[in-house]
């Protein structure tokens, strides 16, 4: 949309400002309008802005994925450790199952011997 400096001058001078006024601002609006557009961006810079825009995303999903793939990896190692850790406390469990069992039946023979030396005893005296 092109700025209309002759309407403007025109309109100016109905105002009662002088010709070399008006035509003056009608100028400054001008360039000034000239520099704005130069600032648009094109239909051409929107297209290359989406490409590049594209290209990004494409690296990033890509990089994400990557990231992804690395603490997936790091979770299953996570698990496997945990994993390993629960066998190691099944197998200590497993030992002081053992243990309590075979104190119980030394407890047990233990009172048992104790038990005939006291019915022995008391048979002597």
């Amino acid at each position: 949309m092109a700025l209309d400096t002759l309407t403007i001058v025109r309109r100016l001078e109905a105002a009662k400002i002088d010709r070399q006024q008006a035509e003056a601002t009608a100028d400054v609006l001008h360039q000034q309008e000239a520099g704005a557009l130069g600032e648009l961006a094109t239909k051409a810079d929107l297209r290359e802005l989406r490409a590049e825009l594209k290209g990004d995303t494409a690296s990033l999903r890509s990089e994400f994925m990557e990231l992804r793939a690395e603490m997936e990896a790091r979770f299953a190692k996570i698990e496997t450790r945990f994993t390993q850790i629960e066998s190691r406390f099944d197998k200590v469990d497993a030992r002081f199952e053992s243990l309590e069992q075979r104190m119980t039946i030394k407890l047990g023979s233990m009172i048992v011997v104790a038990l005939g030396v006291v019915t022995v005893l008391v048979r002597l005296l």
